[in-house]
């Protein structure tokens, strides 16, 4: 019978049948798993190897009694669709028999006529390898072109192999990898390797993992995606790393805050946890000037299920110390972070949002109560970008240092925060498994994403006149309701520094997930901090979903104004503090009662040949003009009280916002073009 073949081929040759009044055998056939008893011999045109033991150490000697016999195809034999063999049996009573044995390969084993993984010609049996095929490597073969995805059953990698995946391209294999002593096996940086079954890899294997631009003093988050027995080292993937600058996290310690633990340059990753690391020694210590640093994880890939354990204080729920912890990413591909926190061993043991550093602002002496902690100068909090299954919000206006927000799916060698939400101080963990591994969604630490899901979500941020920025998503989804839900409200990782955040009974959030169907009456309380006097802005980011359609309004409770943020920022004045009951986001105006409104038809305002014109029903008190960014471009205050105001307007060609002010504090925006 014919035998679907392996890389490494055991055949097992059985002597079928029983003697019965000196008639020959029934038959020699293939099998799988069932014992023999015979002596048998080969006649082939090409070797047969014959062994005596599954791991085909021990050779044959023909015609010698044996239980099982198994045979170990060439790699000439591999190349072939079929090739075929002879089985002589002999026995004492002079009797024989023989039959012609037909093997069927799945084996690809490459040629290399040319590098191109996709050439069916660079194979034999010709034709690209397919996810049923024993795929062989003895010399240089590259997966390459625009996130091709090469498919194999298993991988062999011959000790004259090389094997690459250039950047963006993916493998997925079934079963095991398996890279032989001088070997080679790159995964270039944004590349993929995948694996379905729960096998173990052996070999060498090096994965490239390129950072977002730093300077000196940034740190990057890393997960290892090499076992603890490749001896993997912090040193080795960051060489020229200052010596006290390899960290992990501690959770918790003696049931209190959390902490950053030093490790050494000597210490080996461990897939279950989380590592941060400093910039090499040699990058520059100006914040402007940025390099990209290259890392080399070599070792055995992970595969299957890896368990990471999840610690947890006893500070109690409204302290979140002493519950963060630093996991990575264990696999050589992205994970989708939606199926990792939603895994039915994961969900009682941490909370549905994920946090990932940025980067984005350098230490400064000025940020206090830290997260991040350094003696003199400290990091910000504000540097953590969240992401659950609502969506994620940024740390930056613009994608500065590794893009702004991410989309769900925690690359290859990317480090992160979550929070427990169990009761144990220890004996909680969580699981990775293959089925939460992707191909592709590995090109960066973060990017953009479209929403699966009926999704209507708005981006709001604070911005302050230093430039501080703190932003936060509120969305309409499915399965969301008014009070906490694991999965669709996030916390914001830290409150230290300028904070903006959505209000619900149970927690402040950075993240807030609001029922559906969308009540056009839906009011969403916002609380800042501010941590100096000044001005501050509220900003649309981006929307999606029906706002696009849907007028939006910030709420000033203190003012008395509704102001439609999607036609101009709102621009206010606040003192140090913190603030839960000023403002409300909301979709109608209907807080303006009838005099207000008819105020508001009153004003007039636009330009006119260099002249800013308003007129108004009352007096006008003062008139701040923004830009289209909010920022205050200059104050007019008229010398006389007056319905009406014209001043020059001697200022680039574009679109302005203006911001009036009439005597009896009624405030009101109006948008205005200036066409010069």
């Amino acid at each position: 019978m014919a035998y679907t073949n392996q890389s490494n081929l055991k055949v097992r040759v059985r002597y079928y049948g029983e003697w019965c009044d000196g008639l020959a055998v029934d038959d020699i056939k293939l099998y799988g798993n069932r014992p023999i008893s015979t002596a048998l011999n080969w006649t082939s045109s090409t070797p047969v190897n014959a062994f005596t033991d599954a791991a085909c150490t021990i050779a044959y000697i023909a015609n010698t009694p044996a239980v099982n016999v198994y045979i170990k195809p060439t790699l000439t034999q591999l190349e072939q669709g079929v090739y075929s063999f002879t089985a002589n049996s002999s026995l004492a009573n002079g009797c024989s028999t023989s039959q012609t044995i037909s093997v069927t390969n799945n084996s690809k084993v490459w040629q290399g006529a040319t590098t191109d993984w996709n050439t069916a010609s660079n194979w034999k049996p010709a034709g690209v390898p397919t996810a049923s095929n024993c795929v062989i490597i003895p010399s240089t073969a590259i997966i390459s072109g625009s996130n091709y995805l090469g498919l194999a059953q298993n991988l062999t990698v011959k000790s004259t192999g090389n094997l690459e995946i250039k950047s963006d391209n993916n493998l997925t294999v079934t079963d095991f990898v398996k890279v032989d002593t001088n070997g080679l096996f790159y995964i270039r940086n944004n590349a993929s390797l995948v694996q379905s079954n729960n096998v173990s890899d052996s070999g060498i294997v090096k994965m490239e993992r390129t950072t977002q631009p730093m300077y000196r003093f940034d740190y990057t988050y890393w997960g290892t995606p090499m076992t603890v027995a490749s001896g993997f080292t912090l040193g080795t993937l960051s060489p020229d790393t200052l010596s006290d600058k390899y960290f992990s996290w501690t959770p918790t310690v003696s049931n209190s805050f959390g902490t950053w633990k030093y490790e050494t340059a000597s210490t080996v990753m461990n897939p279950d946890r989380g590592y941060i690391i400093r910039a090499p020694q040699t990058f520059s210590t100006s914040p402007s000037i940025k390099t990209t640093y290259t890392g080399n994880f070599i070792g055995t890939p992970n595969n299957g299920d890896i368990i990471c354990p999840i610690y947890h204080g006893t500070l109690g729920a409204s302290n979140n110390n002493d519950k963060y912890n630093l996991l990575g990413n264990p696999y050589a591909s992205a994970v989708d972070a939606e199926k990792f926190l939603s895994n039915a061993t994961n969900v009682p043991v941490i909370d549905g949002t994920i946090y990932f550093w940025t980067h984005n602002s350098p230490p400064s002496s000025t940020y206090v109560n830290p997260f991040y902690g350094d003696y003199i100068t400290n990091y910000t909090s504000t540097d953590y970008a969240s992401w659950n299954k609502l969506g994620g919000t940024g740390t930056t206006a613009a994608a500065i240092s590794g893009g702004s927000v991410s989309n769900g799916f925690i690359a290859a060698g990317q480090g992160f925060f979550t929070r427990s939400t169990g009761t144990a101080p220890s004996g909680n963990t969580v699981v990775f498994k293959n089925s939460m591994r992707t191909t592709g969604n590995n090109n960066q630490f973060f990017r953009t994403s479209s929403a699966v899901n009926e999704k209507h979500r708005i981006w709001l941020n604070l911005i302050n006149d230093s430039g501080a920025f703190n932003q936060i998503l509120v969305g309409y989804v499915q399965g969301a309701t008014l009070d906490w839900d694991r999965d669709f409200d996030g916390i914001r990782f830290n409150d230290a520094g300028m904070t903006l955040y959505s209000i619900i009974p149970e927690q402040n959030l950075v993240i807030q997930g609001r029922p559906l169907p969308f009540n056009v009456e839906d009011h969403v309380p916002l609380g800042y901090k501010a941590p100096v006097a000044g001005n501050y802005s509220f900003r649309i980011d981006h929307i999606d979903g029906l706002f696009e359609n849907q007028t939006i309004y910030v709420e000033d409770k203190l003012l008395n104004i509704v102001h439609n943020i999607k036609q101009s920022p709102y621009v206010f004045t606040s003192e140090t503090g913190t603030f839960n009951t000023r403002f409300v986001l909301r979709y109608t105006d209907a807080a303006l009662n009838t005099n207000q409104f008819s105020i508001h038809r009153s004003v007039n305002a636009f330009i006119h040949q260099k002249m800013l014109v308003v007129q108004a029903s009352r007096i006008i008190a003062i008139i701040n003009i923004f830009d289209v960014s909010g920022k205050l471009v200059t104050t007019y205050i008229p010398q006389e009280k007056s319905l009406k105001f014209g001043e020059i307007f001697d200022y680039p060609q574009g679109v302005y916002f203006a911001k009036i002010k009439l005597e009896n504090d009624f405030v009101i925006s109006k948008k205005l073009i200036n066409e010069k």
